[in-house]
């Protein structure tokens, strides 16, 4: 089996461990259910040629998995719209293939690792809506393919880095809702005369940070 795409049905219960057995699989698709319990770790360790992966919109809880490093195929992959708490892994610095990743609207904690520096073809990243604290990671800026930014609402300190001005792909930049401080990097707001960067937004309008091309303040 190649391919098991059971999206959107009405599912309970937890992810079953037979799942490890199917070596072959390249697609697996449980979105949209309501599959409960812990994600086990196990079943990354059979699935090594997944190339997308979604568990959103589930009831699951626990720790974001850290064994999902080893799917060094992965390219899509959602965990969004759960109760997953803990940190983001230092060992998904593997995943180097993956081009939108999605932990969004969880409960995740930490901070933002140095790792995700090896997320090479990542054009999206979505991390929205979590308790993600301290302050960005530069790395992000050497992320050249990157289009989509989405870390509003979360517990985010400190400057928004000027790295972020040598995205020039970038088309989507969400910061609002955190505790972020400084004036826009000049280098950012470079992009949207550019007219590359179509939307930014960042919590101006409570005076935290200065942004003068911000396409919405909060």
């Amino acid at each position: 089996l190649v391919d098991l795409r059971m999206s959107d049905n009405n599912f309970v219960g937890e992810i079953p461990l037979k799942l490890i057995d199917l070596f072959r699989l390249e697609y697996l698709l449980l979105n949209g259910n309501k599959l409960n319990g812990t994600i086990p770790e196990d079943i990354f360790l059979g699935t090594a040629r997944l190339v997308e992966l979604s568990l959103a919109n589930n009831n699951l809880e626990g720790a974001l998995p850290t064994e999902m490093g080893t799917l060094t195929a992965l390219k899509q992959c959602s965990l969004a719209k759960n109760k997953l708490t803990g940190t983001i892994p230092t060992g998904w610095a593997t995943l180097a293939h993956v081009v939108h990743l999605s932990i969004a609207q969880n409960k995740v904690t930490g901070t933002i690792p140095n790792e995700v520096a090896g997320w090479k073809d990542i054009e999206a990243l979505h991390i929205n809506d979590n308790e993600i604290g301290g302050t960005i990671s530069t790395y992000l800026g050497s992320l050249s393919k990157l289009k989509e930014i989405h870390m509003q609402n979360n517990n985010l300190t400190g400057p928004i880095p000027a790295e972020f001005g040598s995205l020039s792909d970038l088309e989507s930049l969400r910061l609002d809702g955190n505790q972020l401080s400084g004036d826009i990097p000049d280098e950012v707001c470079t992009l949207t005369d550019a007219r590359a960067l179509s939307f930014l937004s960042t919590d101006c309008k409570k005076g935290d940070v200065a942004c003068p091309c911000c396409d919405e303040c909060h």
